[in-house]
């Protein structure tokens, strides 16, 4: 289903309104125990509404501060999500790159979902996978 919202075949259900959904995680929140308002997240959903998700041809989103390598080879379908680093030789093919990932040189990445904050280090070949939160691959 990532990739099917990532290629817009789920239409209106697209890229460009993850933001806005990060929007709902602001929501209101009452505890049991007393009246008091909470915000959920608020740093990390106020990041992603202050930046909007940015389209490049061949379905590459980009959100935010990202630094991606100019030897870097992105090819389609790729969604990097803001403070996510792709060092230099990296291939990214069909890949879901969530916040805070690093991706190491010389990785070769197909058919991915990064969760956040994974760390990957160099001469990897990764296909067909899902990693989750805090993983780091040495």
């Amino acid at each position: 289903a990532t990739f099917d919202i990532h290629r817009l075949w789920s239409h209106p259900l697209v890229p460009e309104l993850i933001s806005s959904m990060y929007k709902q995680l602001l929501s209101i929140v009452t505890t049991h125990l007393s009246s008091e308002i909470k915000l959920n997240n608020l740093d990390v959903s106020f990041y992603n509404m202050s930046y909007p998700i940015i389209y490049d041809k061949h379905n590459i989103y980009k959100q935010g501060d990202i630094k991606l390598d100019r030897s870097s080879n992105i090819q389609q379908d790729v969604f990097i999500d803001y403070k996510s680093q792709i060092l230099s030789g990296v291939c990214l093919g069909t890949s879901f790159i969530r916040q805070n990932c690093i991706i190491g040189k010389s990785t070769q990445i197909i058919n991915l979902i990064l969760w956040n904050y994974v760390q990957m280090s160099e001469n990897h070949i990764v296909k067909n996978s899902i990693i989750c939160d805090n993983v780091l691959l040495p």
